[in-house]
């Protein structure tokens, strides 16, 4: 015997009993494994009797599709662990569980139920661009266009015709007219990559557009409305930059409106072999790689490591280590050279170790005081000026309490 299942609301379960005449059925009166519960599909058709109208009865058949729905079940229950999973580590290609992210994934949830302006600050290799594509395609204007546009990568000759566009003859090599990058983002997002490094000159135009939402071609006087939604990107520490008359204030106002700020990875040392077990996931079997697991030897080098170069660094160094290990396990043999070596063994290296030592003290310095530049430089023994220098020359920002729009500590 039999008896009608009721499958739960939304669980997708009885999807097979879609057809007229067919019913999803379990026996009735009976116990079945732990989680082994049959489903059959109960399916009933009349059987013609010769030239007679009249059925001479029915046939019924039950089909065992317990297999199938289980499967059902099961993907059903890993989407739902897959957004739990995503919840609570990582975010639009984040990764992260650390305290430092799960403020930053708190600031994204806030951020992209709105069209706010964002500022994304970091130093190189945090992930930066990640969160801008994050607050896109995770937003009301997924459907619309996302346009990345990098200020330090353009020529300062072309970059007011890459935003904006141009007209046919507005300059010697204008062939043709062109729509810039706000017009290529219409109903959609533009990022604005290393905003920073935008030249003073053509801070005056980018401000009047975001405040007009119009834009005008080179070589033209007409405006043209855009609808986009502004995200800024810099490693640049731009309240120094606003002092040092290289980046306008106003234009500063009219970015920063929601900063966030993403932490380096030495100060979220927790996500470190987070991280590296989701690239050897990622690239393992791209790169051709037999390679499972991380060795425990590994996974000490690689959470004692400062990683200067950050996030982009790690995933550089797993995808070479996948390349070089030959076993299932990622093992300190196949790790760079340099994350083995002690700081006080090392022997007298090149030029680039010296760099990387300098670029890691100051790291540091600017750590313990919590951005104090003058507590910084005293600590190092050196100018508060020629902190800024080497600040500057190494893409070091300000600690997160400076980076969120409080500015350089004196």
């Amino acid at each position: 015997r039999f008896g009608e299942v009721s499958p739960p609301a939304g669980s997708g379960e009885g999807a097979a009993a879609g057809t007229a005449g067919e019913m999803l059925v379990a026996p009735a009166g009976r116990t079945s494994a732990p989680g082994r519960d049959r489903r059959f599909l109960r399916s009933c058709r009349p059987v013609p009797a010769g030239d007679s109208e009249t059925p001479m009865g029915d046939l019924i058949v039950y089909r065992d599709v317990s297999e199938s729905e289980e499967n059902r079940r099961m993907k059903a229950e890993v989407r739902q662990l897959r957004a739990q999973v995503e919840d609570e580590f990582s975010f639009g290609g984040l990764v992260g569980s650390s305290a430092p992210m799960r403020e930053v994934y708190a600031l994204l949830k806030r951020a992209v139920q709105t069209d706010i302006t964002v500022l994304v600050r970091g130093e190189s290799g945090t992930g930066k661009e990640l969160v801008a594509r994050a607050l896109h395609f995770r937003g009301s204007r997924r459907k619309g266009p996302f346009v990345a546009v990098n200020m330090a990568a353009i020529p300062e000759t072309l970059i007011e015709s890459e935003l904006f566009g141009h007209e046919r003859g507005s300059f010697t090599s204008a062939a043709g007219r062109r729509a810039g990058c706000f017009e290529q983002a219409h109903g959609g997002t533009l990022l604005l990559d290393e905003i920073g490094d935008m030249p003073t000159d053509l801070q005056s135009k980018l401000l009047r557009v975001l405040q007009e939402r119009q834009v005008r071609r080179v070589g033209s006087d007409a405006a043209i409305p855009v609808d986009v939604r502004i995200v800024a990107v810099t490693n640049r520490d731009l309240e120094a930059r606003m002092r040092a008359g290289a980046f306008r204030e106003d234009l500063y106002y009219r970015i920063a409106v929601f900063p966030i700020a993403i932490p380096p990875l030495r100060r979220r040392k927790d996500d470190i072999l987070l991280l590296a077990a989701h690239f050897l996931q990622k690239h393992a079997a791209r790169l051709g790689s037999s390679v499972q697991k991380i060795s425990e030897g590994a996974a000490r080098l690689l959470a004692g490591y400062e990683w200067p170069g950050n996030v982009r660094e790690l995933e550089n160094v797993i995808c070479r280590s996948l390349v070089l290990e030959t076993t299932d396990a990622l093992r300190p043999d196949s790790l760079p050279a340099h994350m083995a070596a002690a700081p006080e063994s090392a022997a007298p290296g090149p030029v680039l170790s010296l760099v990387r030592m300098e670029r890691q003290a100051i790291a540091r310095a600017l750590d313990a005081s919590d951005g104090n530049l003058t507590r910084t430089a005293r600590t190092l023994g050196i100018a508060r000026s020629t902190l800024h220098r080497k600040m500057k020359k190494y893409d070091l920002a300000l600690p997160t309490a400076g980076e969120s729009g409080a500015g350089a500590k004196d």
